[in-house]
């Protein structure tokens, strides 16, 4: 972390790291890999910006709303639990205690309510609010990647998010394929395993160290 002062400073993480901040209020975010986080605490403001990845946020009440700003969306909230992602300029919200304001920053700025249970995430159409996995979405916090019936290749695209190792899928039917489990994301072979003997896929390492997930021909198995 570096910064001109406690009250204004950057949090970033790299690939395959997690971190644990105490804010200048008291709160507490974690921050998921390859995020980065700009804080504004100036003034008795209590804002901040999530520039990319995710963050979990254990918010406290203040003097003052809470202010954080995603892509094209400012949160605002007073004290409660939620969980914030940005990919592609689109922010996801997941609460898992309290509520929140999510609003457009520029247009008719209008406005949604997010309580606890819910997600909302933005589409070309505007904001969707619907129930969400608590426990699937933040288990990320723990290490793990917790899926239920989800596509391979949504599970991949999640745990190259989180992952210091990388895996890539070599055929449209391997990625198609639906699984479920729990899963540790800093363990690249362990989760290999588990697709070659779980889910019948065949996985190999490349010389550069990519896992290379496949349909298998025959049996199981991993290299």
């Amino acid at each position: 972390m570096g910064a001109a002062s406690p009250a204004r400073a950057l949090i970033a993480t790299k690939a395959g790291q997690r971190l644990n901040a105490t804010l200048p209020d008291g709160s507490e975010v974690t921050l998921a890999p390859l995020t980065r986080l700009r804080l504004d605490f100036v003034g008795g403001r209590r804002a901040a910006v999530l520039e990319q990845g995710q963050i979990y946020l254990n918010l406290v009440a203040g003097d003052r709303p809470f202010v954080l700003r995603a892509g094209d969306r400012v949160l605002t909230a007073d004290s409660g639990r939620f969980q914030l992602s940005l990919s592609s300029d689109r922010p996801e919200v997941v609460v898992e205690q309290g509520g929140l304001t999510v609003r457009e920053r520029r247009g008719d700025k209008t406005s949604v309510h997010v309580g606890a249970g819910q997600k909302a995430h933005a589409t070309a159409a505007g904001l969707s609010v619907i129930a969400a996995d608590v426990e699937a979405e933040t288990a990320w916090r723990d290490g793990r990647l917790v899926v239920r019936d989800r596509p391979l290749s949504e599970v991949v695209a999640a745990f190259n998010r989180y992952s210091a190792e990388r895996l890539s899928i070599e055929d449209d039917e391997a990625g198609a394929r639906h699984i479920s489990g729990s899963f540790r994301y800093d363990g690249a072979r362990e989760f290999a395993l588990a697709l070659a003997t779980g889910f019948d896929l065949s996985v190999k390492r490349s010389a550069g160290g990519v896992w290379r997930i496949r349909s298998s021909e025959g049996s199981a198995k991993v290299r």
